[in-house]
């Protein structure tokens, strides 16, 4: 492995169950030390799936068909799930938070 290689995903594919066509479908890509990326897309083309595969979601958590290897400073989530889940997070553009906040006075 190259050290440069911080994040390395091959031939990543992934299927929800109960759906026919893969979400994500052999996705290839290498990110560098110092690279800045961002994932961009429609909606529904799997930016979110990826981020929950990267994070270790999926299939830690999110139960998924997934085909390929992909891996973070040389760890896979396989691997060691707990020093994997301690490298990295996911924060989604929509969370499930309550939108509404009140107040003691019952300000919104």
């Amino acid at each position: 492995m190259d050290e440069d290689k911080r994040i390395v995903i091959e031939n990543l594919t992934t299927r929800y169950p109960g759906t026919e066509q893969p979400q994500l479908r052999q996705i290839n890509a290498e990110v560098h030390t110092g690279q800045v990326v961002g994932i961009i897309g429609n909606s529904h083309s799997g930016k979110s799936t990826l981020c929950h595969v990267l994070a270790g979601v999926i299939p830690k958590i999110m139960s998924t068909e997934i085909e390929g290897d992909w891996h973070m400073f040389g760890q896979r989530v396989s691997d060691n799930w707990p020093v994997y889940n301690a490298m990295n997070g996911v924060v989604l553009q929509k969370s499930s938070w309550p939108t509404k906040r009140v107040g003691r006075h019952g300000c919104r």
